[in-house]
């Protein structure tokens, strides 16, 4: 038997060896299939399907809170309802609460801008993690005794420490202030995404904060409580809550995911349609490789009945040609794991840098030999129906004939192969212009200003807040000088920027639109009492002067902020069309007072209104324009005092980005202390607002190309042989005096049967299946007919071509060569 196996082998790479071109575009065709197939696994495996690296990592769980009569879902937690669960709740065995932010770290050259997350001591009791040097912050006790303390990433550990064994111990500056170092993570912390440095963060006690939901929090269940039952128990509380505290509680309630499924949830439809379509892509891949291996089987047919004439069983036969499928598996998945590591490395390249859990992928032992062994095996069932094919054949028609007929089961199975290689692409084809029409729909939306020619970026000066142990008076104080010396260094900035050379205007907002969702705040309107559920919650923002005419944001009616808009000054504040329109309608805004807060009280901060904005889309170009107020930065309150940081804009003659190196200087020279960070162009910021549906768009429109030139192959094939097993027939119809144009008929009406059987099965699936996108849509509907309609012409125009060729050659035919042709 193994004697056997080995002639088999033997004979079989004889036979690759002898047709070079065949084994090459066979093991090509099975390469690309398998390495796309192998680059987004990789991506899928780490993403979705690969366990947290922490320790029973099913059982931690991201707590939310969720409002749908005002629209909020996934939102976070108030610091004094997290304690109230944590000391009721029995379902779990800890929980912690966390929120990112970032700080100047500073350098021997330059600041580094960090990522940081403020987390509560029970965080890494949660995750289940410990620190590979040092120690965590063990206990609220000692959080409280020393705040300044810091635990830092292996990954900052390694880069900007070269991974010293005394890091431990040494004091850092971080935003300013000095931190002292305690302990290094292990390398399996990545959350929250990006983060280098955790300090702890100390929950309050006092219930007046119980409306303002800014914590995100984290729990693990206790071994054996089920997610369902750690959900009903916490929202038990929270309606307990709701009923002691109505006026912050009310009509909120609790969600609870595992970190895994919340950390992935935006990305998964994605992922899943990309993992989709690279199975469609192999699919069609093997499809098309049963073709070559058909073709290569009819070229075969004297041999085979030659071998099985001599006393060859069927068997044999079969197991002969599966072993040359299987060896030509092999090389198709080698070249599909070298293929799979540069499309891997490609598809990283081009990925949103948003992409969760982006640290943890990689090509891996696994998804490696997953890649041989799927080219094995799609080969090997490429060749069944061709073996079961060879294994059928008589032995008296072949020896007699040599050559095989145009008609017969063998033609008609290589028809069915392609007219489904060409339904395949049709699908990926449809997906691809879906992805196309909804992308293009979304960048033709006007964002409400004009993105050209502006430069922007984000600074983060230092700070120093008012100690919690201050009483209101000195709070206040303390507060109001930091303001003043805030606002009168964004000043210096924007003059500073305002005077490099091509530089029209310049000003600053605390977020760029279009870069995310911000503060909320209830609105109340002077003589307008509003009924409790029906209060208004618009975006605010604090601006600079100068800010809106850096972005030709049109000021539609009364007065732009201005240097004058001091704190010693009257507070005033600008609405944008659509906070005007709602509560105002069509009477003039100007004049009117309005508050930042619920329940205004005798010594409320009354806003006067002095001007109105245009609309503008803060929060995606998909979403309409919310309501917003525009507050001058000198006016800020407390609640709304930008301590994160200003976005700053400029508006250029030139290239933007050439002001790059100009901006970087600028603020060296004021304050050397500063990192400018998140620099790029406003049109930058408003195509990253589709930056996955063109992520999805690029691979799907490269796996429909290949799709489409694979089916192409395939049709451009079976035309070919066509043509070649009926040469006669075509001489004899020329020497009788047959016309081109009959001829040419006779060729592409075979061709254009095809086409339009694959079309059609091709858009009856799409219909199916193009309702999974319907998330990934804007503005475009999974059926939509010019799509639709435009993929067929395209699938039909490339089936024509693919056709043409071989019935050119067919008109060309010799009759004389014909006549003797076998």
């Amino acid at each position: 038997m193994l004697d056997t196996l080995r002639q088999d082998t033997e004979f079989g790479l004889r036979r690759l060896a002898k047709n070079p071109l065949f084994t090459a575009t066979a093991a090509l065709v099975l390469g690309l299939g398998i390495g796309a197939n192998t680059a987004v696994y990789s991506v899928v495996r780490a993403v979705l399907l690969r366990p947290l690296p922490y320790p029973e990592a099913g059982r931690i769980m991201l707590i939310s809170e969720s409002n749908r009569a005002k629209g909020f879902s996934l939102f976070g937690v108030s610091s004094p309802d997290l304690r109230d669960w944590i000391e009721r709740s029995r379902a779990f065995e800890r929980m912690a609460a966390f929120t990112t932010s970032g700080a100047n770290l500073a350098g021997r050259e330059a600041p580094e801008r960090v990522r940081l997350a403020s987390v509560t001591p029970g965080f890494f009791p949660v995750l289940g993690v410990r620190a590979q040097l040092g120690r965590v912050f063990p206990s609220e006790r000692e959080a409280r005794e020393s705040e300044d303390v810091v635990v830092i990433s292996a990954r900052l550990w390694r880069a900007r420490f070269a991974a010293a064994p005394d890091v431990v111990g040494r004091a850092i500056r971080l935003g300013g202030r000095a931190h002292l170092v305690i302990g290094v993570a292990g390398d399996e912390l990545r959350f929250p995404e990006n983060v280098d440095i955790w300090k702890p963060l100390l929950l309050e006690r006092d219930s007046s904060g119980r409306g303002a939901r800014w914590l995100s929090a984290l729990g693990r269940l206790r071994p054996g409580v089920s997610r369902e039952q750690g959900l009903a128990e916490v929202n038990a509380i929270e309606q307990d809550l709701a009923r002691q505290y109505p006026d912050p509680d009310r009509g909120w309630s609790v969600d609870v995911l595992a970190l895994r499924d919340a950390m992935v949830q935006d990305a998964r439809p994605g992922l899943l349609l990309l993992l989709g379509a690279v199975g469609l892509v192999l699919l069609i891949a093997c499809v098309n490789v049963a073709t070559l291996l058909l073709a290569q089987a009819t070229g075969r047919t004297k041999e085979i009945a030659t071998r099985l004439a001599l006393g060859a069983t069927r068997s044999r036969l079969v197991r002969q040609l599966a072993i040359e499928n299987g060896l030509l598996g092999i090389a198709g998945g080698t070249l599909g794991m070298v293929l799979g590591g540069v499309m891997f490395r490609a598809l990283l390249w081009i990925s949103p840098a948003m992409t969760p859990r982006r640290g943890e992928i990689g090509l891996d032992a696994v998804v490696l030999a997953a890649g041989v062994l799927s080219g094995l095996v799609a080969s090997v069932l490429a060749g069944l129906a061709p073996a079961y094919e060879a294994g059928r054949q008589d032995i008296r028609s072949k020896l007699v004939a040599g050559t095989a007929s145009a008609g017969g089961r063998t033609a008609r199975l290589r028809a069915a192969l392609v007219v489904g290689e060409l339904a395949l692409a049709i699908v990926l084809l449809v997906g691809a212009g879906l992805l196309l029409r909804s992308v293009s729909r979304v960048l033709s939306i006007r964002p409400g200003f004009d993105p050209r020619g502006v430069l922007a970026f984000r600074i983060a000066p230092p700070q120093s807040a008012p100690a919690a142990a201050d009483t209101q008076e000195t709070f206040l104080a303390k507060y109001r000088a930091e303001r003043g010396r805030m606002a009168g260094f964004y000043e210096s900035a924007a003059a500073e920027l305002r005077s490099l050379p091509g530089v029209e205007s310049a000003g600053a907002i605390n977020r760029l639109p279009l870069t995310g969702d911000w503060w909320t705040d209830e609105l109340a309107v002077e003589g307008r009492p509003v009924a409790r559920g029906e209060e208004l919650s618009p975006k605010a923002r604090v601006v600079t002067p100068g800010y809106f005419a850096t972005l030709h944001l049109p000021l539609l009616d009364g007065r732009d902020v201005s240097a004058g808009d001091t704190a010693a000054s009257p507070r005033v504040a600008l609405v944008n069309e659509t906070l005007a329109r709602l509560l105002w309608n069509k009477e003039d805004p100007k004049g009117r007072r309005v508050c930042l807060c619920h329940d205004p009280g005798p010594n409320a901060p009354w806003l006067t209104v002095v001007g109105v904005v245009g609309d503008v889309r803060q929060t995606s170009l998909t979403l309409p324009a919310e309501p917003t107020v525009y507050v001058p930065f000198a006016q800020a309150m407390t609640g709304l005092f930008p301590d994160w940081g200003m976005d700053l804009v400029v508006r250029t003659r030139t290239s933007p980005l050439a002001l790059a190196g100009a901006v970087r200087s600028a603020f060296r020279t004021l304050d050397g202390s500063l990192a400018v960070f998140d620099i790029r162009t406003l049109e930058t910021v408003v195509a990253n607002t589709v930056e996955q549906e063109r992520f999805l768009l690029l691979l799907l429109s490269a796996f429909a190309g290949v799709a489409l030139f694979l089916a192409a192959v395939g049709i451009y094939g079976v035309m070919s042989y066509l043509v070649v097993a009926r040469t006669r027939e075509i001489g004899i119809r020329i020497a009788l005096g047959a016309q081109a144009e009959g001829i040419l008929w006779l060729v592409t009406r075979r061709a254009a049967s095809l086409s339009i059987a694959g079309v059609l099965l091709g858009t009856a699936a799409a219909l199916a299946l193009t309702r999974t996108m319907t998330s990934l849509l804007h503005g475009v509907a999974p059926w939509d007919p010019a799509t639709f309609a435009g993929v067929a012409a395209v699938a039909l125009l490339a089936a024509a071509g693919a056709g043409w060729l071989p019935a050119c050659r067919a008109i060309r035919v010799d009759p004389i060569v014909a006549l003797s042709h076998e």
